[in-house]
């Protein structure tokens, strides 16, 4: 009764229910039938074609059918009636930011498996939501698997061939050592091996050729070879930041040791101190701070990347075959001010440098273009605190859970370029975090000497 006199008291009502069940029937309850029976609910058929009386059913089909118009120009009649009910439509509308993850599962994968390199504080720097996707879920997309076992390889036929460096090396020996590697690690190449191990020996031979004659050049001498380094970082979970040096090349010059760090790369050599406001770009001081950090305090030499790949496609007019190796094989990065050192990791700085971008005039002062390229035993230091900062910063925000989607976009880097997360991020414009280099380095010095104080 009380039912039936809820229902007469409301101006419109209107009661749904299924009509379909497990094997598509469905018993009528009998108050529904008396009730239609006594004239007290006018019943109504409902179908797949009609609006069902769900709202958010409703702002779903909503959605649906006007996807249906957006892509395919097909105009449902039902969307006439779904109009005029004064939705609120939702399409492609959603939340990408990251909520944060469960506090106890968090301080659990920080205990057990967190561990630091280069490559991953670089990844959170370019943007923390995709650490937490690649470091803490462990979700990893296929990547050119071919292109990285190519860069493993030369790696290692190089550090094999350069410890031999008293030897005349031969095609054949760097055939032999790419073979015994191959075998070690599931050869990729399949039947094109045979091809493939001789276009890349002729190649790696002209590069050991070029890497033997620039250390001719020089009068630091080799110290270490994939080198690995560790050290634990003062925190909580008493986190490991380790990395592993491709080469170490030393001098010692009035009483001091200085060190140059070389990075060996089968990509882009390219890197700027200027973008470490951001905390990017960190990766050869990152090395020298292990180096301090175990107690081998070297004096700042030069860091550099040096590309291990000759590129075909780069050819230029008028230079020579050996002219355009040189030229691609040259070192990229920072050298020491003083040029005492200077001319000890390059003899011939002044002529046939392998050092990119060092021009020196006839009186000995540097051209202004390379001015950008060389760094005071003072700038050296105040950028390994500033590193230093910048590894705890980013260890205490991955503690906090903070792995946002929050890209980094500067001048020619967007982080976004070559992700392999963006189907699972769904990034906004707004999403983005704009940055601009620092014009000089000695803003970054005096940003350690503020946080000093």
């Amino acid at each position: 009764k009380q039912f039936v006199k809820m229902i007469k008291r409301s101006k419109e009502t209107v009661l749904s229910f299924a009509d379909r069940y497990v094997d598509h029937t469905f018993v009528l309850s009998s108050a529904v039938i008396n009730q239609v029976a006594l004239g007290n609910i006018q019943p109504q058929e409902d179908s797949e074609d009609t609006i069902r009386f769900s709202k958010t059913y409703d702002q779903m089909l909503y959605a649906k059918l006007y996807d249906d118009v957006i892509k395919y120009d097909v105009i449902d009649p039902r969307l006439h009636a779904l109009r005029k009910s004064d939705l609120k439509l939702e399409y492609r509308s959603y939340n990408n930011q990251f909520k944060g993850m469960d506090q106890e599962d968090l301080c659990s994968f920080l205990t057990e498996k967190l561990s630091l390199s280069y490559t991953s504080l670089d990844l959170y720097y370019n943007c923390p939501f995709a650490f937490y996707v690649e470091k803490v879920l462990r979700i990893r997309k296929n990547k050119n698997e071919l292109a990285i076992f190519v860069g493993n390889m030369f790696h290692h036929v190089l550090e094999e061939m350069l410890l031999k460096a008293q030897e005349e090396i031969t095609i054949l020996q760097i055939q032999e050592c790419m073979q015994e590697f191959c075998r070690k690690n599931n050869n990729p190449f399949g039947v094109k091996m045979h091809f493939f191990m001789e276009k890349h020996a002729q190649d790696l031979y002209l590069i050991l050729q070029t890497i033997q004659t620039q250390l001719k050049q020089s009068s630091f001498v080799q110290s270490g070879f994939e080198e690995q380094v560790s050290i634990t970082l003062e925190n909580d979970y008493q986190t490991k930041l380790s990395g592993k040096i491709d080469k170490l090349l030393t001098y010692d010059l009035e009483g001091k040791t200085y060190a140059v760090v070389l990075d060996y790369k089968t990509g882009n050599t390219d890197f700027d101190y200027h973008n470490l406001f951001f905390g990017l770009n960190m990766q050869t001081l990152i090395y020298f701070y292990l180096y301090h950090k175990v107690g081998r305090p070297y004096q700042f030499g030069g860091a550099y990347l040096q590309r291990i790949f000759i590129n075909p496609l780069q050819y230029e007019k008028n230079t020579t075959k050996e002219e355009l190796l040189w030229k691609q094989l040259q070192w990229s990065g920072y050298t020491q001010e003083d040029q005492k050192v200077m001319f000890a990791v390059d003899n011939q700085v002044m002529q046939h440098t392998f050092l990119n971008r060092m021009r020196i005039k006839t009186d000995e002062t540097l051209y202004d273009t390379a001015k950008k390229w060389v760094i005071s035993d003072e700038i050296f230091h105040s950028l390994l605190k500033f590193v230093d900062g910048k590894i705890y910063e980013a260890l205490e925000n991955i503690e906090n859970g903070d792995f946002s989607v929050a890209p980094i976009r500067m001048d020619d880097i967007d982080a976004c370029k070559y992700c392999s997360y963006q189907d699972l991020c769904f990034k906004q414009e707004k999403n983005y975090r704009q940055g601009m280099k620092v014009s000089s380095l000695s803003i970054l010095e005096k940003a350690v000497k503020t946080n000093e104080k």
